[in-house]
């Protein structure tokens, strides 16, 4: 398992990156040039997400707040999107986030259930 300062910390910038690339504006006044990436943006939200939400619990945070409080951040940015006049409200968009963040406690859990039983 990871330092939980160390997690802290990348959970913190993870929040950081995930907010700043989802307030960019889109079309021909960019302010930041967006990555091209070959995976579907359902696929980048996933594993953003899931990233986040591993380093927030490997940071020992409590797993149910965690895994809302991440999931309530995703919802705040699609929120503040839908007002944005290049950005759009997507309900994929917010499965890819929720399929991440089960993920990443899925695999949070199995990877220190595994830990303990290596150390026993």
């Amino acid at each position: 398992m990871p330092n939980p300062r160390l997690a802290a910390v990348g959970f913190r910038l993870m929040l950081a990156v995930i907010g700043f690339f989802s307030l960019q504006p889109r079309g021909r006044n960019e302010m930041v040039s967006m990555p091209h990436f070959t995976s579907s943006a359902f696929e980048m939200h996933a594993a953003a997400f899931g990233i986040c939400t591993f380093l927030g619990l490997a940071a020992r945070r409590r797993p149910a707040a965690v895994a809302i409080g991440v999931m309530l951040y995703g919802t705040s940015l699609e929120a503040v999107q839908h007002l944005m006049p290049t950005r759009s409200f997507n309900v994929f968009d917010l499965l890819g986030n929720a399929l991440g963040i089960a993920l990443a406690c899925g695999a949070f859990f199995a990877v220190r259930r595994r830990s303990a039983a290596i150390e026993q």
